[in-house]
């Protein structure tokens, strides 16, 4: 990624980092689905997607939740992007 993290400046996430990041969700929309307990660390990174409407914690995020991290994952397989 090129940019910063601090503001939304144009940054530049590369095809290879953004297929990186669809592959990593789809992990994680694979370890989610099999319905293990997550972890601390898991439970943390999945407070990303948080709101009152797709969370049901301190338990596994509601399949509203699991839907639109999957709906991420097809958008980031497709190559690099722009956020701006």
């Amino acid at each position: 990624m090129v940019g910063g993290y601090t503001s939304n400046d144009w940054q530049r996430v590369t095809d290879e980092d953004a297929r990186a990041f669809s592959a990593a969700l789809r992990r994680a929309i694979d370890a989610v689905m099999m319905e293990s307990p997550l972890t601390e660390e898991q439970t943390q990174a999945m407070r990303v997607f948080e709101t009152k409407r797709y969370f049901d914690f301190p338990q596994e995020p509601a399949k509203k939740t699991v839907a639109r991290i999957a709906e991420l994952a097809v958008f980031t397989s497709r190559g690099g992007f722009v956020i701006a």
